[in-house]
């Protein structure tokens, strides 16, 4: 089974963390709620739901998004 990063799902869920992160330092809750609404283009072309079939996919996701908080968020 191919892993996350072989579609290049790992960078995308980056960039999309912080552009959210960025909308909701900004209070910008419009656009923010627009983001969680619709699907970021750079996940739709990666086939994200191939890499997130497994348990270990699922749990790399999770990771890489709390660790993206954290940096983030200085936590």
């Amino acid at each position: 089974m191919k892993d996350i990063d072989d579609f290049g799902y790992h960078d995308a869920l980056i960039n999309v963390v912080h552009e959210l992160l960025h909308l909701h330092c900004e209070n910008d809750r419009k656009r923010e709620s627009a983001w969680l609404r619709a699907p970021h283009p750079a996940l739709n072309s990666l086939s994200p739901n191939r890499a997130m079939r497994s348990t270990q996919g699922a749990e790399k996701v999770f990771d890489l998004l709390r660790s993206e908080y954290r940096t983030n968020n200085q936590i």
